[in-house]
């Protein structure tokens, strides 16, 4: 129990976890590679490189527990407990603004950081807060979390949160030169 709630509250046990684990990967991949296309369209990223070998593909298996151990953790504490809390002693609109504009406080330390996208990161937030009220549990958002920054590290090679995630399948890189709007606003930096 925490603050006299039972553990269910924060959104766990609740319904199948593996359904709820495999749909947020997917949509998180799907939303990642999204926001991706958009800043390769609007030419944002250049490409660098791809690494097709078996190392890779080993070393991406491996990766996968750990994006969703740290995407879970910022879930759990931005979704599963503020969001409840905030809502249950104020308001819905409350819980989702708070627990949002927290999410990208914590991103204030990001290499890179501007007020653009910091707003990005709020929007997103917002976007995990409607699914973790959609699906009622905290499985899926939190898989959702950890497939978004596992596809932007690993699969393109774009840094997560101004860090590199090491090797990727593909790599690519901000483009100098580019409008700053393209970038700054672009939740991929």
């Amino acid at each position: 129990m925490f603050k006299k709630r039972p553990i269910r509250t924060l959104g766990f046990f609740k319904g199948n976890i593996c359904l709820n684990l495999l749909k947020g990967w997917g949509f998180g991949t799907l939303l990642l590679l999204a926001s991706f296309l958009g800043t390769s369209l609007l030419g944002g990223l250049e490409f660098v490189k791809v690494d097709f070998s078996q190392r890779i593909f080993i070393y991406l298996l491996s990766l996968i527990p750990f994006w969703f151990i740290q995407g879970g953790t910022e879930e759990l504490v931005t979704r599963g407990w503020l969001l409840q809390t905030v809502t249950s002693k104020l308001n819905l609109s409350w819980g989702i603004a708070i627990s949002s504009s927290l999410f990208s406080i914590l991103h204030l330390g990001n290499q890179g950081v501007t007020a653009l996208s910091l707003i990005s990161i709020i929007l997103v937030g917002v976007l995990m807060a409607l699914y973790m009220l959609k699906t009622d549990n905290i499985w899926g958002v939190a898989s959702l979390h950890g497939a978004w920054n596992f596809t932007q590290g690993n699969l393109v090679g774009v840094a997560v949160s101004g860090q590199n995630a090491g090797d990727s399948l593909l790599r690519f890189h901000t483009k100098s030169g580019v409008p700053g709007l393209v970038i700054r606003w672009s939740p991929l930096v």
